[in-house]
This record gives C-alpha cells, sequence and structure tokens, in this order.
C-alpha cells in the first residue's frame, strides 16, 4: 500500500513538472508575445498547447539551436534529440481586442501562466480570481490558473506638452488588489446566493409532493397553488421541473391541470 502510493505521488509530481511554463506578455498596440518553457527527453515527442493564432514562431533549445517541430491546429509537437529545455516563442493578436472604453483579453489555457500587462495600464474587470497579482518592472502581471479567462484593462491617454511624472505604481496595484477582493466578495455572494436558491426550489417540491400524497396522489394545480400561498408561474414552473424530473405527471381536464404523482 505504501509503495502505491509512492508510486502515485511520484507519478503526480512527474506530471507537474512537464506542464510548460507560459508567460504571455501584452504589448500597448494589442500585440502579445508569447513564451512556452517546457523540458524534453531525448527522442520523445512533447505535446504543448499554443494559445491563440501566432506568429513568427520559433521553437529552439536553451543553447540558441532550433527543434524539430510541427503544428497541428493549437497543438505543437516538438521531436527532441536530446534532453534540455525547449523555448517555444511568438507573437499573436488573436487574443486581445478592443473597443470604445478599454482592451480586453479572452484567454483559454489548459496551463498554469504569468500575464504581463503593458506599462501603466491599469486593471479593470477579472470574469475569475486569479492565483496571484502583483508588479513588475512597473506592469501589473497576473498568476492565471488553467481555464477560460476574460480580463479588461485601459492605457492612460498620451500626454502633449507635459512632462511625464512617475506613476504612483503602488497605488495602482492597490487599486488592483482592491478590484480583486470587490469580485471575489461578488462570486461569494453568487455562490451563496445560488446554493440558498436551490435550497428554496427543493423545499418549495417537497411541500408540492407531501400535498399530493395527503390528497391521495393528485390534485388540481389551482388547490396546490391556495394551499402553498404561491404564485401561479412559480407553482408551474415548480411543476414542469418536478415533471421532466419524473416525479409527477400533469393531466389536462376540463381547462384544469391535475397533477398526479407517478
Amino acid at each position: 500500500m505504501k509503495c502505491a502510493v509512492l508510486f502515485l505521488v511520484a507519478l503526480l509530481a512527474a506530471t507537474y513538472v512537464q506542464q510548460p511554463s507560459v508567460t504571455i506578455t501584452v504589448f500597448p498596440n494589442g500585440y502579445v508575445g508569447v513564451t512556452e518553457n517546457t523540458t524534453v527527453t531525448a527522442f520523445s515527442p512533447k505535446n504543448i498547447t499554443i494559445i491563440g493564432v501566432p506568429e513568427g514562431i520559433t521553437v529552439s533549445y536553451s543553447n540558441g539551436s532550433p527543434a524539430l517541430y510541427s503544428i497541428n491546429g493549437k497543438n505543437l509537437t516538438i521531436v527532441p534529440d536530446v534532453n534540455g529545455t525547449i523555448s517555444v516563442n511568438y507573437f499573436t493578436d488573436s487574443i486581445v481586442g478592443k473597443n470604445n472604453i478599454s482592451w480586453f483579453i479572452s484567454i483559454n489555457t489548459p496551463y498554469e501562466l504569468k500575464l504581463i500587462l503593458p506599462q501603466n495600464a491599469s486593471l479593470v474587470s477579472m470574469n475569475s480570481i486569479p492565483n496571484s497579482i502583483g508588479e513588475t518592472d512597473s506592469s501589473i502581471y497576473l498568476i492565471l490558473g488553467a481555464g477560460n479567462w476574460t480580463i479588461s484593462y485601459i492605457m492612460p491617454p498620451p500626454s502633449k506638452g507635459v512632462t511625464p511624472t512617475s506613476p504612483n505604481y503602488e497605488l495602482e496595484i492597490t487599486a488592483t488588489i482592491i478590484i480583486v477582493a470587490v469580485i471575489s466578495g461578488y462570486i461569494v455572494i453568487r455562490r451563496r446566493k445560488s446554493r440558498l436558491n436551490k435550497v428554496e426550489v427543493r423545499e418549495l417540491d417537497n411541500q408540492i409532493i407531501n400535498y399530493l400524497k395527503s390528497k391521495g396522489g393528485s390534485a388540481k394545480e389551482s388547490e396546490i397553488r391556495q394551499k402553498l400561498v404561491i404564485p401561479k408561474t412559480t407553482a408551474w414552473r415548480a411543476i414542469k421541473r418536478l415533471e421532466r424530473e419524473g416525479k409527477v405527471k400533469v393531466i389536462k381536464a376540463d381547462r384544469e391541470n391535475i397533477i398526479v404523482l407517478t
């Protein structure tokens, strides 16, 4: 048993090490530079996922010599002839867009990655909570887990005839952390509300079933509404939900719905 546990731990550790190290650097013009570093074993093909539509792709060993590779859709297959580390570098403009208010980034990644926003950019919103957030070389960076991400940011307007001043990055990072905290609170509230709604829905379903049982297995829809004091729409949704679950059957008779336990 102990040997099996150790083998599983080793297997999981090996799987984690094999994940590429991915860095995405966003430039002010909307272009993105992507670097994916991965370790390889001689003559063992290694697959990595390309993020976006690549341009100017290069695949090379740490000493700068090129490595053999092929691309099929989003999959890049490396065929190494020696052990070592290989760096895949490319540019793309397919994951960044712009509207009248802000820039936005849409990423679908199977790996954890580091996203570096342009210098002086201010983070506006995210669809989820990053693993961490910080600042490097006057730019905000986010550590994002695997999954779908939508992130928006704004760039400061260019100044004309004004001597630029050094931006207060501590204030910007603090503001960004506040944004993340607000988003976190919103997600927690939404999840909690969703759980409460599910509890309320299930309680109503149980009340309808118990009432039908007390009536010998069937009752008019109007009787159920009157007994439980619920609106017509709420009652009908609950009945249709129970019908989809196969717990009741709806029979129409004399312009009235008869609800029957199955």
